[in-house]
């Protein structure tokens, strides 16, 4: 299923990377990872979580 038909729907999710730039998370289905935006508590790496999708920016790779 295209992740686009999914914005708004919840999913389980791990947090893989704090830093200045934002919270990241990996959503386990569809497999997928992203920066969690907003004001929320503080989290830590390896947490597990509830996140909602909102938008979807798709990029590739760098070619080489």
């Amino acid at each position: 299923m295209l992740l686009h038909s999914r914005i708004g729907q919840r999913f389980d999710a791990l947090v893989t990377g704090i830093g200045d730039g934002g919270t990241w998370v990996r959503i386990f289905e569809p497999s997928a990872e992203g920066r969690r935006t907003g004001d929320f508590p503080e989290l830590k790496v390896g947490q597990l979580l509830r996140v909602r999708g909102a938008t979807i920016r798709v990029s590739s790779p760098a070619s080489q």
